[in-house]
């Protein structure tokens, strides 16, 4: 499934962080986020010539120094040895947990990262969407989804370990009733791997 969209909210320009940026940066963030390449997990290819073709007056050394600035503030994640770049907070903001086949899709995408240190940061991210909890209605259709999904199980290193975490309060039994059968054995275990989020 292609990604046809992206997502920014306009809250964005109330960001202290966001304002921080250059106009150069601001701008390669959100071609970015409009890449065709960018994955459901939101990691791409690194090729500053790709971004750089989005602009008449944009080139490649522009381009690399404007991804400097966004990783120095923590927007993008690289890796020079993988040639890769993540939109670190891309799972959390796009609504890639709001919909179950597109957080299948992000969890395949995530298990073809080469980085381990994107890796881990792309599985902090889906820690920090899983702890701040599900959107209502979330365990209508999730089963059957991910099931057809992940016949074969995770990715390897995604679930392996016990959840330190009890279920977000948008999951538990007593907000959601019996709704709480629809999670899938090692759901929680996949998303709350290796510790508290950040």
């Amino acid at each position: 499934m292609a990604r046809d969209h992206a997502r920014i909210y306009v809250r964005i320009q109330d960001d202290t962080d966001w304002l921080s940026l250059t106009m150069a940066e601001q701008w390669t963030y959100q071609a970015l986020l409009i890449s065709r390449d960018l994955s459901w997990c939101g990691v791409a290819p690194l090729l500053p010539q790709r971004v750089a073709a989005l602009a008449k007056d944009a080139a490649s050394p522009k381009v690399l120094r404007a991804l400097a600035g966004l990783e120095a503030k923590r927007f993008v994640l690289l890796d020079h040895d993988t040639a890769e770049i993540a939109v670190r907070t891309f799972v959390r903001h796009d609504g890639v947990m709001k919909q179950p086949n597109v957080l299948c899709a992000a969890i395949k995408a995530w298990g073809r990262v080469h980085s381990e240190p994107i890796r881990e940061a792309i599985r902090d991210e889906f820690r920090r969407a899983y702890v701040e909890g599900f959107p209502e209605g979330f365990g209508e259709g999730f089963t059957r989804a991910f099931a057809k999904s992940f016949a074969d199980g995770f990715p390897e290193g995604f679930a392996n370990s016990p959840s330190p975490f009890p279920l977000p309060p948008s999951m538990s039994a007593k907000s959601q009733g019996s709704n709480v059968e629809y999670l899938p054995p090692g759901l929680v275990d996949a998303l709350t791997i290796g510790g508290a989020s950040r």
